[in-house]
This record gives structure tokens, sequence and C-alpha cells, in this order.
């Protein structure tokens, strides 16, 4: 279980995120919703510990979350994620287990890349990836150890309705030993599979639902959304 508690991360003095609170449990995937510019990415990295938050604490299993622990124990899909570009898909995951000190052989690697329509790519240059297949990637390398908590920063991004769909599935799958969190500022992507939903605006998570207990439509989440969210400029 991860505990936020009364998190502020600052930039220039200006809070990008201001008193943050909420769990994360594992069995439970859990929407972020914000507009771009609601500080969702921000938030993510300050889990991560990629920032250093003003204020506040986070506990993962009643501990402090450290660099080590977020290493050890969490995973980061990034919407921006860096690859050695010269290195085929393979060599690159080869690479991620070695230094992770990973127990995987390359047919479960292999395997993996299958479950997301990237074997066939196991021997090409990163750098001849389309969009969506480094977003695919992305995600392998951040399960590929199989975390506790999972981070997901607009995994649909670029991906097709089939491979969107199949994403879903593995999403699900997951959630069941895991504690997932999926940044989106469109539900619609995640409305079948989130278990819970947080609202975020300008850095502040103005409510949290619980799907189960408000079996929203669709169209009842979106307009919760619009009327909770105005544009910001910093993500």
């Amino acid at each position: 279980m991860l505990q936020i508690n009364d998190l502020t991360v600052l930039y220039d003095g200006v809070a990008a995120i201001q008193n943050v609170t909420f769990t994360l449990a594992s069995g439970h995937i859990y929407a972020l919703l914000g507009k771009n510019g609601s500080g969702k990415t921000t938030l993510m990295e300050a889990m991560m510990t990629m920032l250093q938050p003003s204020s506040g604490t986070m506990r993962f299993n009643d501990q402090p979350v450290t660099g080590d622990i977020a290493h050890q124990y969490f995973g980061y899909m990034e919407t921006k994620p860096f690859f050695y570009e010269y290195l085929t898909v393979l060599e690159f995951l080869q690479y991620i287990r070695d230094i992770r000190e990973l127990p995987r052989t390359d047919t479960q690697i292999l395997n993996y890349l299958a479950t997301v329509n990237l074997d066939g790519k196991k021997d090409a240059l990163i750098s001849t990836l389309s969009g969506g297949m480094r977003q695919r990637l992305s995600f392998v390398v951040a399960t590929l150890h199989q975390p506790a908590v999972l981070l997901l920063d607009e995994p649909f991004s670029g991906q097709d309705p089939d491979e969107t769909l199949k994403l879903q599935q593995l999403i699900t799958a997951m959630a069941q030993n895991t504690a997932i969190l999926i940044s989106t500022h469109v539900f619609a992507l995640i409305d079948k599979i989130a278990t819970d939903v947080i609202f975020l605006t300008d850095g502040t998570i103005q409510e949290i639902q619980d799907v189960a207990e408000n079996p929203w439509d669709l169209a009842t989440y979106e307009a919760h959304f619009a009327a909770n969210n105005q544009d910001t400029t910093k993500d």
C-alpha cells in the first residue's frame, strides 16, 4: 500500500502540487483525471522521487519512500521515455534486465514482448519504432520487474483501438497484485477498467470517487471532469 499525505511540490515558489492526500492499494486501478497542465506528471514524478516534495510524506508498506524503494517496488511509464536509440528492442530489454539483476530469460522477455505485439520488432533498432511502439516498449520496461505500484502516464497515447484494448486487458490482469495509477485527460479510454477516479485540478485533488459506489455513466464522469477543471499551464 502506498500512502500519500499532504504532499506539496513547489516550482519557483508556486505550488504545482498542493496538499495532495490519497492511498493506492493493490487490486485497484485509479484513474488520475485532469486536463493538460493540472499536475498529473508532476505528481507522478514526485511519487517516483524524481522531484523533491516541499512538504508532506509518502510511505510504502509503512516505510518512507526513498529513491531505492521507488526503484525496487515502483514502475513508471513516462510520456517521453528515454531509450538508447542505437540498441535493438531485445538488446535494450536485456540491458534493463541486467542492470536490475532481474531473473528474466530471453525467452521470457520475448514472450512479454508478444503481449504488446512487439515480438516481431525484437531485432529492430529503437530509433526505427513508431510513437505507439515506443509507448508499448516503455510499458514493458515499467513492468518487467513486476512492480507493486505502477504509474502510467497517458499510456494509450498513440495507440490504435486494438492496441488500446490489449493494454487495457494487460493492466486489468496486473491489477490483481498491483496498485495502478493511470493519468489521462480522456476518461473514455479507461472508464471500463478504473475502480477509482481521482479528479485533479491545478495541482489539488478535488474529489476521489469509488466507481462501485458511484457507478456514473461516461457522460456523467466527463461532465463532472469538465466542471472541475480549467486550463492551466504546468503538467
